[in-house]
């Protein structure tokens, strides 16, 4: 395996997730990377961030001997995985037969912001990349191989997309007989329970709410030249993060004699992920629309009608430390493995130490802050399933 990692290699019955510029998780029969499990000479990965996806790159190609899918549960693999278990094999150090050390190092240019200027934008990164396979024969303790792998990743990438965060729903201007309809002055895909509705609403876009095709609309009573698709919401995103990431793969293999193997290696990863972003978004997009153009595929092209428009900007930081002092502590048992944050006295803040504790990790270092509180957000449902965010993290205790 020539390449950087082993996600830039061909797997055969899976694919690439994509993200930000570069392949980086793995995903099963289609499904989404953390639908997945991974382990690493059979034992699970661990993983500097939230979920079950593993970010390939933390492994250099140098060191993989194979890499095997199963997309069948088997009675010798962890469980836990839907889509399906990959197991990585590192290279048996002792049987490798030679020397071999790399050095690897990327310099990474995003020219996308090029043309702007500020603090918060950074078109620069970097990867560097080292690893390294040694033995030694000796005469009395057998046969002695070693493995090292470290990497320090620091991506910066600057984008911006647009978007909406509801589901698609369906809307039509005329009944089948071309007879106009109205939303009345309210969203055109309405539909309460308490019956009154817009005569315009054809679907909500979910089977589990009202209006439902066959089975509370017909669709043969609309003029199908005039049904279109739109969400309740949209957005305008422009951010730029920074990524940093330092991993450390590390593996001793000892064989003193013909019925002896004795295989050791090591996991370490540690992740900061800091995100500026900026949006310009529209909410309650359908309501009181007129002037409608909609193409033959349904879609609206050209739309008038009031809705609500904000600007906001925000700052997401990402330490995911706890995972990795958790992982540490299952591993090392018998060491002392200490957390460090801040938090405050408030009951989620309790409960936070409280996992500590379940995880049998040194508190000592956990400050309760009197003042603050820890950062928090909230997703809030309304009845017709459209999502609100809430955040409180401007003066989170760790910050």
């Amino acid at each position: 395996m020539p390449l950087i990692s082993i996600i830039n290699n061909w797997l055969t019955g899976a694919s690439g997730h994509r993200l930000k510029g570069s392949q980086y998780k793995i995903s099963i029969r289609g499904l989404g990377s953390y639908w997945g499990y991974s382990t690493f000479n059979g034992r699970t990965i661990t993983n500097a961030g939230p979920g079950r996806a593993v970010n390939f790159k933390k492994l250099p190609s140098e060191l993989v001997d194979k890499v095997v899918i199963y997309k069948s549960q088997q009675a010798n693999l962890v469980a836990g995985c839907t889509s399906g278990n990959i197991d990585v094999a590192s290279l048996r150090a002792a049987d490798y037969g030679k020397y071999q050390t790399a050095v690897e190092v990327q310099g990474v240019y995003n020219d996308y912001y090029s043309d702007v200027s500020g603090e918060a934008v950074d078109t620069l990164g970097s990867r560097t990349t080292f690893s390294t396979v040694k033995q030694w024969e000796t005469e009395n303790a057998g046969d002695i191989g070693f493995i090292l792998g470290l990497q320090r990743s620091h991506d910066s990438n600057p984008e911006e997309n647009y978007g909406g965060s509801s589901q698609m729903g369906v809307c039509a201007l005329r009944d089948a007989q071309r007879n106009v309809l109205t939303d009345d002055g309210r969203d055109c895909n309405d539909w309460r329970s308490d019956g009154s509705r817009s005569t315009q609403a054809v679907s909500a876009g979910r089977l589990v709410r009202s209006p439902t095709p066959s089975r509370n609309v017909d669709l043969a009573n609309f003029d199908q030249s005039s049904i279109f698709y739109i969400p309740n919401d949209a957005y305008w995103r422009t951010g730029n993060d920074q990524d940093v990431r330092e991993n450390v793969v590390a593996i001793f293999k000892w064989v003193p004699n013909d019925e002896v193997d004795s295989n050791h290696d090591f996991q370490y990863s540690k992740l900061f992920y800091e995100e500026n972003r900026m949006e310009v978004g529209l909410d309650t997009r359908r309501e009181d629309l007129i002037d409608h153009i909609i193409a033959e595929d349904h879609t609206l092209l050209y739309v008038r009608g009031n809705s609500e428009a904000e600007v906001s900007g925000e700052n997401r930081t990402q330490r995911d430390t706890f995972n990795t002092a958790v992982y540490m502590k299952r591993i090392f048992t018998q060491q002392d493995i200490a957390f460090m944050t801040a938090v405050g006295q408030d009951i989620i803040s309790q409960r936070m130490v409280s996992a500590c504790n379940s995880e049998n990790l040194n508190n000592q270092h956990i400050f309760a802050e009197s003042d603050r509180n820890p950062g928090i957000y909230l997703v809030q449902t309304d009845d017709q399933g459209e999502r609100t965010f809430l955040y409180w993290r401007d003066s989170y205790a760790a910050k």
